[in-house]
């Protein structure tokens, strides 16, 4: 049998036999990330941007717009380090705080 991954022949012990070990395994199912997002329009610009294949086309919208979209009352100061944020964003984007 052959690895669908790696194109490795193997014996076809492992899982169902597609794969030679579980890190193709897991490369494969990982690798193709485009494939799950689609295109689509920001309704507040119009410019094209990919989202995720569940992702609602009548609410989505660019990095930009998302910026702007929100209130300045939804700004927060993080306590740890200080830095302001959203309150929608699910908080600071610090990796340390």
């Amino acid at each position: 049998m052959v690895c669908e991954n790696c194109g490795k022949t193997h014996v076809g012990s492992f899982g169902s036999g597609r794969f030679c070990c579980k890190e193709c395994a897991r490369s494969f199912s990982t690798k193709n990330i485009t494939g799950q997002l689609k295109e689509a329009k920001c309704i507040d610009c119009g410019k094209t941007i990919y989202i995720g294949k569940r992702a609602s086309i009548k609410t989505c919208r660019c990095d930009d717009c998302n910026k702007k979209h929100f209130m300045p009352s939804d700004k927060r100061i993080c306590k740890i380090c200080g830095r302001i944020y959203y309150k929608n964003n699910g908080g600071c984007e610090n990796e340390f705080c």
